[in-house]
């Protein structure tokens, strides 16, 4: 289904450098996961590409071989070439078409595509847990197959989580600005959500990206 070419990612960010980032594209997937520092990296494609890097080996499903070392760097690099245009483009063509804030993904897939994973920087100074996420679904009051697309985002701290759930796409549904004190239980408050934009302070240009987008959605 052509539905599922659509391009979607998601990126969460956890305290203590636990990073997962995933990319769908039209022609590859990539998936990205740093937990307790060790990672590993896995990107197919529909056709020839299946493959796991976790900095010394790389398995490669498709051609049923495992390499190690500088040779499976050398691999893995020529293999990301190509697939590191197509993300690129389609992740920057959505922004642009969707004004959507991606900095903060761009710069962390630069640092992966470039295996140098010491350049990964995914939270803010004071932020416990970030997460951007876009989706593509089935639009339920359409007998089209009509895509939607939505964004959510979760920021959390020690003052509480603030989570979005933006459509892109259609008209039908509204947007969604929610608050939790404790991170887990989520509850419609366009006041709270607001007053914890209102009093984040940055200077990291990626988030200020994020934070002024938010503040964009908000209803007035």
């Amino acid at each position: 289904m052509s539905w599922i070419r659509d391009t979607s990612f998601l990126m969460e960010c956890v305290k203590n450098e636990n990073i997962k980032i995933e990319i769908n594209s039209s022609n590859y997937f990539m998936s990205f996961n740093l937990l307790n520092g060790k990672y590993n990296l896995s990107l197919f494609s529909s056709h020839d590409i299946r493959i796991s890097y976790d900095g010394n080996r790389l398995i490669d499903m498709h051609n049923l071989r495992v390499l190690k070392d500088n040779e499976a760097r050398v691999h893995i690099s020529n293999m990301i070439r190509n697939i590191k245009v197509n993300m690129s483009n389609e992740i920057n063509n959505l922004a642009i078409m969707y004004n959507i804030p991606v900095k903060i993904l761009y710069e962390n897939l630069e640092a992966i595509f470039n295996l140098d994973f010491s350049l990964l920087s995914c939270l803010d100074y004071g932020l416990d847990y970030f997460l951007l996420h876009l989706t593509n679904n089935f639009a339920k009051q359409s007998s089209q197959f009509e895509v939607v697309k939505k964004l959510k985002f979760i920021l959390g701290n020690e003052r509480g989580c603030i989570k979005a759930i933006l459509s892109l796409s259609n008209t039908y549904e509204s947007d969604s600005f929610l608050f939790s004190s404790d991170c887990i239980n989520f509850q419609t408050d366009v006041n709270a959500f607001s007053k914890f934009l209102r009093d984040y302070r940055t200077l990291n240009v990626k988030y200020i990206e994020v934070i002024d987008y938010l503040k964009q959605r908000l209803p007035h």
